[in-house]
């Protein structure tokens, strides 16, 4: 018996859309919008450069060389959004280093050395989105520099004679005090970012080009197990690095929409 244009007079108390309890929802959004922070790892190649050629041997007989080994890094990074194209970024990472160096100090004595190095790094560097307008992959690139600093180092090798076919093995031996501590780098990088909910993927490829020298040269022969042993002696170097590394950084600027 009502009549349907009333309908709206009859609605129960407690039923309209003003009383009716409403449950919060999360607004999902793509990518960040401001500054972010995150955590990164990777895996890195250390190459060194020779700047002064040393051998127990004669030098310009020896033609000893550096190669490259595996190494890895993890650590955290937090962006500052300076505008639509620039971001200042900062990264505290733990990275392991890693090379070897083969020489023939005499005729027909030849060793491989391999040396290990856990060092802090804090890069600093300005990121330039290419596309920051992109809902989809953002492609960009970084330049800065590096501070290093060397929390220990080892290393160890085996000693072969080619006369005889011996071998002479020398277990971990300490370095740190051989090498300097603190060092700069420059960086360079290009990567990718994926946008994720109030997130974003990266994966990058860096390369550090080392600015000061890695090795101390008033220690070059105060390490008797190396020295006579192995028969290796530091020639001077720069260590150079190429890593490639992904990770994860969240919005640390937006409240969640509910």
């Amino acid at each position: 018996g009502i009549d349907p244009d009333d309908l709206d007079e009859y609605v129960a108390e407690g039923d309209t859309a003003s009383t009716r309890s409403r449950k919060p929802r999360r607004e999902k959004v793509l990518g960040v919008t401001g500054h972010s922070l995150g955590f990164q790892a990777g895996i890195n190649g250390s190459f060194p450069q020779v700047m002064e050629r040393y051998s127990l041997g004669d030098p310009g007989e020896d033609q000893g060389h550096f190669g490259i080994q595996p190494g890895f890094q993890v650590g955290a990074n937090i962006n500052y959004v300076l505008n639509d194209h620039f971001e200042i970024s900062a990264d505290l990472i733990f990275n392991l280093v890693r090379f070897s160096y083969a020489a023939t100090p005499l005729t027909d004595i030849s060793y491989k050395y391999i040396e290990n190095g856990n060092h802090f790094q804090l890069p600093v560097s300005l990121i330039y989105l290419l596309n920051p307008e992109s809902e989809a992959l953002t492609y960009y690139a970084r330049a800065g520099v590096v501070a290093d600093y060397l929390l220990s180092a080892h290393g160890s090798g085996t000693r072969t004679s080619d006369a005889t076919g011996n071998e002479v093995s020398v277990g971990k031996t300490e370095l740190t005090g051989s090498r300097n501590q603190i060092n700069l780098l420059w960086m360079a990088g290009m990567g990718i970012r994926y946008p994720l909910n109030r997130s974003f993927f990266y994966a990058e490829a860096r390369f550090s080009l080392g600015i000061l020298q890695s090795n101390r040269a008033e220690n070059r022969y105060m390490n008797n197990d190396l020295n006579w042993m192995l028969y290796h002696v530091d020639s001077d170097f720069r260590t150079h690095q190429i890593c490639i590394c992904a990770g994860i950084c969240w919005d640390i600027t937006k409240e969640e929409d509910l």
